[in-house]
């Protein structure tokens, strides 16, 4: 059964096949050659990283810094990594499944251009000009934005530390993304299959085994959280996992391990927040075991999210819409938390730090953030992707 269920999940992202008949007891959801259940996955990442810059703004602007609540909720952090996994995951499976058209490369290259040039650098030109009508606001860092402007967001913080450009500093995700865009395309248009996956092995080691050298070397551990060359092991997790799918007697094979996989990385996890007794992203141990641990956790449950019961909660309509808007929730939400929470001129107007006047801040930041993102989707972004079937 998990043969045929999986050759299902293969003809479903394989671009170059029809989607064939699924199991008897374990369907998957498709709309064309999307699975909805990833959608759902991408919008469990963003409430994750949405949840873990509000709290971090509850905890410091309104004084609740020791709320265990929010100190939990902090470790959302880690949706960050699920992103990661998920990019690896579909990146390479569309440029396996098109490795040999005509014009691999142009048309890639000017997908990704479409989707996400538009958003990111109308973003930067908008609080560009609000640094220059408001300027005395005191979130914008001490850096020149060049940095952004070149997607060398991470390499500015590796150096300068966070608060490097302010409000800005979430687009250092952004640009790991991009450096793996630059690169991963030729890998895959080079090696084959096989060759591929021992390549997306050998990155997983490599990133892990430089940010344990960076960890035990001493060296900041902002620039450890935000460089490309150590952020990569996530990356090659998704990897891995698209081109398992492209043998599905393979991928079938290691559908019944993901359980024992995601329990058994999930508890390493506990494991180290109990014993170091943080959260912290930039904590050593984090650094060195966790990162590593989340990834293979998030790959294992991308394979669930699709061939398991799991996947009837990532195919929830409220998590596919906001896997939807995911990119525009990311790239706007901290800008407006910092502007609608953190500014003097947003203290003056709330008059205090009180429950109501926090509970009106937060429904005031969450509303424009949704506003801001369905205009700019609906009168921008989707102009541009109409592009798109010009390289197909």
């Amino acid at each position: 059964m998990f043969r045929q269920m999986v050759r299902s999940i293969g003809s479903t992202i394989a671009t170059s096949t029809k989607a064939r008949g699924e199991a008897q007891h374990v369907t998957v959801p498709v709309v064309g050659q999307r699975i909805l259940a990833l959608d759902g996955l991408r919008g469990a990442a963003i409430l994750s990283v949405g949840a873990f810059h509000l709290a971090q703004s509850i905890r410091y602007e309104f004084g609740y810094e020791n709320s265990p609540i929010l100190r939990a909720i902090v470790f959302g952090w880690t949706g960050v990594e699920l992103f990661f996994v998920l990019s690896g995951f579909l990146i390479t499976g569309v440029l396996y499944d098109s490795k040999q058209s005509q014009h691999y490369f142009r048309n890639f290259y000017m997908r990704r251009v479409l989707r996400l040039f538009p958003l990111y650098y109308g973003t930067l030109v908008i609080i560009s000009v609000l640094r220059v009508v408001w300027p005395d606001a005191g979130v914008y860092g001490t850096e020149s934005w060049t940095w952004l402007w070149l997607y060398l967001t991470n390499v500015v913080m590796a150096l300068k530390g966070f608060g490097a450009v302010g409000l800005a500093d979430h687009f250092w995700w952004v640009a790991v993304e991009q450096h793996f865009y630059l690169v991963w395309p030729l890998a895959v248009f080079l090696l084959n299959r096989r060759r591929l996956l021992h390549l997306s092995v050998a990155v997983f080691l490599v990133s892990a085994g430089v940010r344990l050298a960076l960890v035990l070397g001493g060296v900041n551990p902002e620039a450890i959280y935000v460089l490309t060359p150590v952020r990569l092991d996530a990356l090659s997790v998704g990897a891995f996992l698209a081109l398992l799918v492209r043998r599905p007697e393979r991928f079938g094979s290691s559908a019944k391990p993901a359980w024992v996989v995601a329990c058994l990385s999930g508890l390493a996890i506990v494991a180290i927040v109990v014993v170091r007794h943080t959260v912290y992203h930039l904590e050593p141990v984090m650094q060195t075991l966790g990162y590593p641990l989340l990834a293979v956790f998030f790959g294992a449950l991308l394979v669930l999210g699709v061939v398991s019961p799991l996947r009837r909660l990532f195919n929830l309509g409220v998590l596919r819409w906001f896997g939807k808007y995911s990119y525009g929730i990311y790239l706007w939400h901290p800008i407006v938390f910092m502007l609608v929470l953190h500014t003097d001129l947003a203290r003056s107007i709330r008059g205090g730090s009180g429950t109501v006047e926090m509970l009106v801040s937060i429904t005031l930041a969450l509303g424009v953030v949704l506003a801001i993102t369905l205009l700019s989707w609906r009168f921008w972004e989707s102009q541009f992707l109409k592009l798109q079937r010009y390289f197909r």
